[in-house]
């Protein structure tokens, strides 16, 4: 009989966000997750970087490893390999992903390694008192730059699940990290999830308007529209770069023709991690280079 878990089952320390944080909706709707998926705590890694959001292992009852700026996706990538059984997700803010880590973000899905990368993704840098990130708009505190458009490049880049939420939707964003690690379980790759929230302190506003308030009159499920099929990429690209009157939101792409590496190179029924060790004399190799 499989064991039954609930969302206190991944219950650890209290958060220490600022009150109305949209990184409290997604601490909890991965519990839900979790719980509702059925997996073992000690069968989860959650892997971060350094941000506001990236201190959300610290919070829930998973392993957890707090890495350096923007490094969360290629230890990510390291740890699936060693131990592809277990459920590997990548969270990181937005700088996290797309600036500092986005030589990261454009060459790890590359591999399609069976990892969840989730960005939170509220155009600032919140912990350093709210600089623009690299998705604020142009403007935004003194910002030069066009925002940075994380649908297109993580299609372009290779996810082989590309999906977008927003804080403002729960239950929506519930059933997209869903269906992101459902396609790792299996076999598919690399999933990709943009999740919109904003920074209460820093960036509470959209364009003159509340950030709910925005995002409510705008929001445009894909998965509602009977025209949309999120197996064609070229779709999914004209809608990833749809704006303004209507925000898409849901599933953009999905590809189940390909095998995800760990799985093409018949890592899962043998981790490397759990292999027996030998033991090597070096001192052959070593000798050469005196």
């Amino acid at each position: 009989m499989s064991t039954k878990y609930t969302i206190r089952d991944y219950d650890y320390k209290k958060p220490t966000w600022c009150p109305g944080c949209g990184d409290f909706t997604i601490l909890n709707v991965l519990k839900k997750v979790f719980a509702s998926m059925g997996l073992p705590p000690h069968e989860v890694v959650i892997v971060s970087g350094i941000g506001c959001g990236s201190k959300l292992p610290h919070y829930i009852r998973v392993n957890g490893f707090h890495t350096i700026h923007g490094r969360a996706l290629p230890i990510a990538m390291g740890l699936k390999i060693a131990r592809p059984d277990l459920t590997v997700i990548s969270i990181g803010g937005d700088g996290d992903t797309f600036g500092i880590g986005a030589g990261h973000f454009a060459n790890v899905p590359r591999s399609n390694i069976g990892i969840v990368h989730l960005a939170q993704n509220n155009g600032v840098f919140g912990l350093t008192t709210g600089q623009p990130s690299p998705t604020a708009p142009k403007g935004f505190r003194g910002n030069i730059y066009r925002p940075f458009q994380p649908i297109p490049v993580a299609l372009s880049a290779g996810a082989t699940f590309v999906a977008r939420t927003w804080t403002g939707n729960p239950n929506h964003m519930e059933y997209v990290i869903k269906e992101a690690i459902k396609h790792v379980q299996e076999g598919y790759g690399f999933a990709f999830v943009d999740i919109i929230q904003y920074c209460i302190t820093y960036n509470p506003v959209i364009f003159g308007e509340p950030f709910i308030t925005y995002y409510k009159k705008r929001e445009y499920d894909l998965q509602k529209d009977p025209n949309y099929d999120p197996s064609d990429i070229t779709m999914a690209y004209k809608m990833a770069y749809v704006d303004g009157d209507k925000f898409p939101i849901g599933i953009f792409y999905r590809d189940t023709s390909q095998k995800a590496l760990e799985v093409e190179f018949d890592l899962v029924n043998d981790p490397p991690a759990l292999r027996p060790r030998e033991a090597r004399d070096v001192r052959e190799i070593l000798n050469k280079y005196k």
